[in-house]
């Protein structure tokens, strides 16, 4: 089985050229929105592995590092309330 996961990573490897060290389902923290727009709060249950991160975290590292401002979040609650702005600014529109 370690075979299979190990083939997986290398064949990922050669195809990209990063490697994110994303969260499990189990260990993030966050929201998830379903197919009927319901915003449901998620709450990780285990702590993260090594050096997992949020996806957060990951899409706010390449935006930063490919130029964009206001992708400085510190944490998961700093996302949401951005998200929370922008929504309540749509919405007056």
């Amino acid at each position: 089985m370690w075979w299979c996961l190990k083939s997986a990573l290398t064949l990922i490897r050669l195809n990209w050229q990063i490697l994110l060290p994303a969260q499990s389902w189990s260990e993030k923290c966050g929201t998830v929105t379903n197919s009927e727009r319901t915003i449901t709060r998620q709450r990780g249950f285990i702590t993260a592995k090594g050096q997992a991160k949020p996806d957060w975290w990951a899409v706010s590292q390449v935006a930063t590092k490919m130029g964009f401002n206001g992708f400085e979040f510190e944490h998961n609650a700093a996302v949401f309330t951005e998200f929370a702005l922008l929504n309540a600014t749509v919405k007056q529109a």
